[in-house]
């Protein structure tokens, strides 16, 4: 790829398109991630999430170590940029991993395929990634390990006390890390309520692995227990997806209203990132009126439209996310898209929190 030419006018390529720097959106098909001739790390580096993008814009001469590039970022929490941050009153311990819950209590609402393509995008746009599954279906689990190889799970870090860094698994793709799930999970609702605290619960095992990661994507069930309060309550950023129909449409409204609830009674403080809206189809009546409801609602809704695609069955049997060699392209390019938009609006409630934190 050209290197010439001015900020304004360089592309940078995300997944299977080309992103204008501009921020024009302009896409470029380019073909899969597998036919370029540039290391994927090289080619969207560029574009990685930097999420203290406020207080860097703020202040330039925070010290950076620029050996992540290539590989998945490590500048975020050494001590000489922690110190410079404490020095000019930014609340260093609220710059740890960025923790995103994927959730909707419908199921079929595409939080799976949303958490484990966001978290292959971030990781491919070079950020160190944990993808948390919290549902004892464990489909997000199925998608990088083998059930044979899962040593510890989600219920062992919480209720067994085990150390999660003997829980996570690496996955094939680089800067992507696991925190597994199995069946046993399903006992977790139970065994929160005999614990003290148990909305912080979660919060609290996934604590000791919050300064090795950029972010967290928390795979949630579809359901309103107590696993998914718990893991709520440890998020940052909230997304709720839902497909193009009435019934997702009102799935939504009664989740935020839900949620509204545990915001009054301080469980929940994660931002809204935004409602994504899936399986859409752009030639049926239902789906623009779901879309245009939802645009007209007031509440953030993301610009990306995830299509409903017959390859989506083809790639969870293939295990592909976006990005790899013979995924569907138009899924891959609308999730790319969604990465930019997450990395996006995170940067932006993040320089908001540090903002506030100063103040």
């Amino acid at each position: 790829m050209s290197q010439r030419g001015s900020a304004r006018t360089r592309r940078h390529a995300v997944g299977p398109f080309l992103l204008s720097a501009a921020g024009h959106g302009r896409l470029l098909n380019v073909g899969y991630w597998g036919r370029t001739t540039r290391p994927i790390a090289e080619r969207i580096r560029s574009v990685g999430p930097r999420w203290h993008t406020s207080p860097f814009d703020a202040h330039p001469a925070i010290p950076l170590d620029k050996s992540w590039r290539g590989s998945p970022r490590k500048n975020d929490n050494t001590p000489a940029w922690r110190a410079s941050l404490r020095a000019m009153g930014w609340d260093a311990a609220r710059m740890t991993a960025e923790i995103i819950a994927v959730a909707a209590h419908k199921g079929g609402q595409t939080k799976t395929s949303t958490s484990v393509n966001l978290s292959a995008g971030l990781a491919r746009a070079s950020s160190r990634v944990l993808l948390v599954d919290c549902d004892a279906q464990a489909n997000s689990t199925s998608m990088y390990a083998d059930e044979d190889d899962i040593e510890f799970d989600l219920l062992d870090i919480v209720k067994r006390d085990v150390d999660p860094h003997k829980a996570v698994c690496e996955t094939r793709i680089p800067g992507l890390h696991l925190l597994p799930s199995t069946l046993a999970v399903a006992r977790l609702d139970q065994e929160l309520i005999t614990m003290h605290r148990r909305e912080e619960q979660i919060a609290q095992a996934l604590a000791p692995l919050a300064d090795e990661y950029d972010v967290m994507v928390l795979d949630l069930s579809p359901n309103l227990g107590p696993v998914v309060i718990a893991a709520l309550c440890a998020a940052t950023s909230l997304i709720v997806p839902t497909d193009a129909s009435r019934w997702g449409r009102r799935g939504v409204s009664m989740f935020l209203e839900w949620s509204e609830d545990l915001r009054t009674a301080k469980v929940l403080s994660a931002d809204l990132l935004g409602v994504l809206l899936t399986k859409y189809e752009q030639g049926t009546l239902i789906s623009r009126e779901v879309h245009r409801d939802l645009r007209q609602s007031g509440l953030p809704l993301f610009k990306t439209l995830i299509p409903k695609r017959t390859a989506a069955e083809r790639m969870v049997a293939e295990k592909l996310v976006m990005g790899d060699e013979g995924a569907d392209m138009d899924l891959s390019e609308a999730y790319g898209k969604l990465t930019l938009e997450v990395i996006e609006r995170v940067n932006s409630v993040r320089g908001e929190r540090l903002t506030e934190g100063s103040a």
